[in-house]
């Protein structure tokens, strides 16, 4: 069995077909068409992760966004990535991936299909597209955010692909909403029907903010870390940057540090809380 050395999070830029009332990039100061502009080049990351296989080996890469298969060159670094490394790409399932397998092996490559119903007029046949990416070899996973109006759409979409035969894993609303700071102003009952959309009853405790991370040992920036579209690398969303990505003199810290924050709503990162997870294994 490979076993992948490094663990990455990276969003690669945040170009988006979608504008969902949800998403963490809405209501910020910079325009949307700052957002939505390439910060670097493909070759350039091309470069960089060429350099970072060579120095850690085969990694575990979260690629999000935005929208991944936007990005300009995005196949060929995506078939270029997954020859040494295992890839999960965070796609909106918004255009067509039936030319994937032909591309990429579904061997290294896996994708996360992220359900939105104010874009997505029919679950069933996104659902439908879903199944056959599955029937040519790509393990994948159906996601959708429990926002506040969507949460009887989310329960559904989680019994259709139940259904279906495919995976789905919910993430709570993490924002305000009608003066409600979310997800600790979701009601008893919502957090019940919640709690089962979640892989494992611990995710649910941190992403429902019913446990809390804050001094734990934590392994996030040992053996993770998260890109930005502009190369900044962090530990996680809750600490500052650790450096430049795509710096030839890029390192991970050395030992876990004491988590500083009350909550931790990135299901790859709390992982890593407790400094029980080393690096990720493929599985």
């Amino acid at each position: 069995m490979t076993i992948n050395s490094k663990h990455v999070s990276w969003d690669i830029h945040y170009g988006c077909g979608y504008a969902c009332s949800y998403c963490f990039l809405q209501g910020k100061e910079s325009g949307r068409a700052a957002r939505a502009a390439v910060c670097r080049t493909a070759a350039e990351w091309q470069a960089a992760w060429d350099r970072f296989d060579e120095r850690f080996g085969p990694a575990r890469i979260d690629i999000a966004g935005g929208e991944p298969f936007l990005y300009p060159g995005f196949t060929g670094l995506l078939k270029h990535l997954s020859q040494k490394n295992e890839i999960f790409v965070i796609t909106n399932f918004s255009t067509d991936l039936s030319w994937l397998a032909d591309s990429v092996s579904p061997e290294n490559v896996r994708l996360v299909l992220s359900l939105h119903p104010e874009h997505v007029p029919s679950a069933g046949e996104f659902l439908k597209k879903a199944a056959a990416l599955s029937e040519k070899g790509f393990k994948v996973r159906i996601t959708a955010v429990a926002y506040p109006p969507f949460i009887e759409k989310v329960l559904s979409y989680r019994r259709g692909c139940e259904a279906s035969g495919l995976k789905f894993t919910g993430t709570p609303f993490f924002g305000s909403y009608q003066g409600g700071q979310y997800p600790a102003a979701y009601t008893e009952a919502e957090k019940k029907s919640l709690s089962g959309i979640f892989d494992q009853p611990r995710h649910a405790l941190y992403q429902l903010q019913q446990v809390s991370p804050e001094g734990l040992p934590c392994n996030s920036g040992v053996d993770y870390c998260r890109v930005a579209p502009d190369g900044a690398a962090r530990p996680c969303l809750n600490r500052p940057p650790m450096g430049d990505f795509l710096s030839p003199e890029f390192s991970f810290l050395e030992k876990p540090a004491p988590c500083p924050s009350p909550s931790c709503h990135c299901r790859l990162e709390f992982e890593y809380c407790g400094a029980e997870k080393k690096g990720p294994r493929r599985r």
